[in-house]
């Protein structure tokens, strides 16, 4: 983050490289310009907190059969018309939530790893958890102290340098790959590219990484663009585990379900490639 003649900073977490005068917030509505630095307005603030099978986020490969501490804020840097978890990540910080220091939420998770079912570290997700990035900075080494794991469930929309910053901390990741063609992406406020390099850097990095695509009607069910995904995840390595995901009416989208038979044709595609595809809401 640097100061502009004008007074602005500009803030280098994302590709919006938003502009931001005193006081004002991102895109994000979980960043703003504060004194001159940008800073989070989300760090510590959790709106929810819950012990989840590690397969619900999906990781079918990470510790199968194993539970992880899943905690999440508020704020998201794409607008994804079909979003999931609206409620939070389409939140600002007028959002009820709960403080939890690093140390807390590294001491609850050790905890919980004590006892039955067990825990296996802690999933920062349900929002956009790359907009705690300084959370997650000061909570991974707390946790990794311990023993426990770190897991990042994310839409991968970051800048090549705090990614860097962040991988060598991170576990596991669950990516959202939302489309295979730029024009999709900018519709949902983001970058194809971006995201692609996130994927490759985390797999390069030695991060377990698996994708999900959430197959929306009429955005990303066509053969072709599963074809090209396929291929270039397994360019990367044939290993990496592909969720395809069937959407249901959320948000600000009511177009009826993806048909099972898409998910099924998709799915049968992206085989050709990958060893490892999941069928998901189905």
């Amino acid at each position: 983050m640097h100061n502009s003649a004008d007074a602005r900073v500009t803030c280098t977490l994302c590709p919006h490289a938003c502009r931001l005068g005193a006081g004002e917030t991102g895109f994000c509505r979980a960043r703003e310009n504060r004194g001159g630095v940008i800073r989070s307005k989300n760090y510590g603030r959790l709106t929810s907190l819950a012990l989840d099978p590690i397969e619900k986020k999906p990781l079918y490969h990470f510790h199968p059969g194993g539970f992880i501490l899943s905690v999440g804020s508020f704020g998201c840097n794409l607008a994804c018309p079909f979003c999931q978890n609206a409620s939070i990540a389409m939140a600002d910080a007028s959002i009820e939530t709960e403080n939890v220091s690093p140390a807390q939420l590294a001491a609850l998770a050790e905890e919980l790893s004590r006892r039955p079912p067990g825990n296996l570290g802690v999933a920062f997700t349900y929002n956009e958890p790359l907009l705690s990035y300084e959370y997650i900075l000061d909570t991974a080494p707390l946790l990794h102290a311990t023993g426990l794991r770190v897991v990042l469930v994310t839409n991968g929309t970051i800048c090549a340098e705090p990614l860097a910053h962040l991988l060598p901390h991170i576990d596991a990741m669950n990516i959202d790959l939302k489309c295979f063609r730029e024009g999709g992406y900018r519709r949902l406020g983001g970058d194809l590219v971006t995201v692609k390099e996130t994927i490759a850097r985390a797999v390069l990095c030695g991060v377990h990484v698996e994708v999900t695509s959430l197959i929306v009607p009429g955005m990303n069910d066509s053969a072709a663009d599963m074809e090209e995904e396929a291929r270039w995840l397994a360019s990367l390595s044939p290993e990496i585990p592909l969720h395809i995901s069937r959407y249901f009416p959320r948000h600000r989208m009511n177009t009826p379900p993806t048909p099972i038979s898409t998910i099924d044709r998709l799915t049968e595609i992206a085989r050709r490639h990958l060893h490892h595809v999941h069928r998901g809401n189905c």
